[in-house]
């Protein structure tokens, strides 16, 4: 590990760091002494529990300001923290907590039914928990002579979604934090006075806890403020934006796509102090980014990074020669990341926070190369400069009639019609041409579009062979619990519609 981030063994708070947490009633904002004693008080009240050293603990919350400061605290105490996904079936959710090997959990009210059976729990904002909390001033205990003993000890457990199966635990080790909070660059120094971050992306997600640590422990301003919205709303979302005078997004594409469908309150709204957006997790095509520049006029940068729960942050937006990212580039490996395209055009990636194994899934080992790669089953290519492009996951493309059909490559044209929100194309298997493409179609609002229309539009556009044999108009595509389109669900529809028509 670099001298340069070792600053960050007790997590200290980012210089005149603020929080605001929208959750609460009148949207309390608390400074950075106040930040500092509540994360002290969680780590003191741990240690007092009396857990083996480095113990699991698990966490059921939305985006708080109990969640940020006790995830900050359980890093201080030395324990391992378990964010769990509230939002997948009570099956799932028991089997993380129990799969992960949590001694406890903590957790808002409105979760304890989810909690397993005979495990202890305490409820933030309990009288039980203002018990828990122990003294302001704890002091973290020192990581001993063998440091690299102590960075490659397990700082956080995070699964992915079970969408394909039962979840698959990533645990990030010290070191894989401290990398992917500072992602590989030197201790910031200060860029701009004052940074206000409006984040709407849980902590059980690894976009969502990078986002809100790189504010609270690695912040390039004078001045952070901090601004928590436990759930996503498109209207209290634009009306944040205003009401904090917010500097920098981040947040899924789709979540951005549903904003822009709001264009009567963005036009009225004051976005003028946004100078930056950040798309993670879901490609952005260009019709978007077109849409965000028109709304956003001040912006100075807009990326749409790529990374996932196995690798964290991979890509930044600057290769070696200075030279500008590509508008719907992912951008160039980071520093210490390696990053290669395999023989069927998949991404593999090793570095400093790519994951080893999978917990307690010995199984996969088949997702690592015999050099150490990861195949993330991602399609890429990369252009002469470096940079690299993100075409799509690989299981999403299929062939029709011996073509290599790429969904993103549809949806990307689709996108440009008028009308169009969002779509989404699928392969559906036919005894002749292996696979059909077809397409489902969210207009905005207060357009109107036949599926006529939109076919012949896509008819006018794309290769005879990516025509979409059939398009459906739904009134909102289906997403995952992170704001994903669900294509699974739309593969199935689509199959039960064909049926329905025959």
């Amino acid at each position: 590990m670099a001298v340069s981030t070792r600053f960050l063994i007790n997590f200290p708070l980012s210089p005149n760091l603020s929080i605001t947490d929208t959750s609460r009633e009148g949207a309390p904002t608390y400074d950075r002494d106040t930040i500092d004693r509540r994360i002290n008080a969680i780590a003191s009240g741990l240690t007092r529990l009396g857990f083996a050293d480095n113990s699991r603990i698990a966490v059921i919350d939305y985006l708080t300001y109990n969640f940020v400061t006790f995830n900050a605290g359980m890093y201080r105490a030395r324990h391992a923290i378990v964010p769990v996904n509230f939002k997948v079936p009570a099956d799932q959710v028991e089997y993380c907590i129990r799969d992960s090997g949590a001694v406890m959990v903590f957790c808002d009210s409105q979760f304890t039914h989810l909690v397993p059976s005979g495990m202890k729990f305490i409820e933030f904002d309990s009288e039980e928990f203002d018990k828990f909390l122990g003294d302001e001033d704890f002091v973290p205990t020192p990581p001993g002579d063998n440091y690299e003993e102590f960075e490659n000890r397990d700082i956080t457990l995070i699964y992915t979604s079970g969408t394909t199966g039962k979840p698959k635990g990533v645990i990030n080790s010290y070191a894989h934090r401290f990398w992917q909070i500072s992602r590989g660059v030197e201790k910031p120094s200060v860029k701009f006075d004052k940074l206000v971050t409006l984040a709407p992306a849980p902590l059980y997600h690894l976009a969502g806890i990078n986002n809100v640590e790189q504010d609270m422990f690695f912040s390039f301003a004078n001045e952070t403020h901090l601004v928590l919205m436990p759930q996503f709303d498109t209207k209290k979302y634009i009306q944040h934006i205003q009401d904090y005078k917010v500097s920098r997004l981040r947040l899924v594409a789709p979540m951005m796509a549903m904003v822009l469908q709001q264009k009567e309150l963005l036009e009225k709204a004051d976005l003028s102090h946004v100078r930056g957006i950040a798309l993670n997790s879901s490609f952005a095509p260009k019709k978007m980014q077109d849409e965000i520049h028109k709304h956003f006029t001040r912006l100075k940068w807009l990326d749409n990074p790529y990374g996932l729960t196995e690798t964290g942050p991979l890509f930044g937006t600057e290769n070696p020669r200075r030279l500008p990212k590509p508008m719907l580039s992912v951008g160039y490996p980071l520093p210490g990341v390696s990053c290669r395209i395999n023989g069927a055009g998949v991404l593999e990636a090793k570095g400093p926070s790519v994951l080893p194994s999978y917990h307690n899934r010995p199984e996969l080992q088949g997702s690592f190369t015999d050099d150490g790669y990861f195949v993330t089953g991602d399609l890429f290519r990369v252009n002469y400069n470096g940079f690299y492009f993100y075409m799509g996951r690989a299981d999403d493309m299929f062939k029709s009639g011996g073509e290599k059909i790429y969904p993103s490559e549809i949806e990307t044209i689709i996108e440009r019609h008028p009308s169009v929100a969002l779509s989404t194309v699928v392969g559906i298997e036919d005894e002749i041409k292996g696979h059909k493409p077809y397409a489902f179609v969210e207009l905005k609002t207060g357009h109107t579009a036949t599926p006529e229309e939109i076919k012949q539009f896509a008819i006018d556009n794309v290769a005879t062979y990516q025509i979409p044999r059939q398009v459906w108009i739904l009134d909102s595509l289906p997403r995952t619990n992170i704001g994903k389109i669900d294509r699974k669900i739309l593969k199935t529809l689509a199959v039960d519609l064909l049926k329905e028509n025959t």
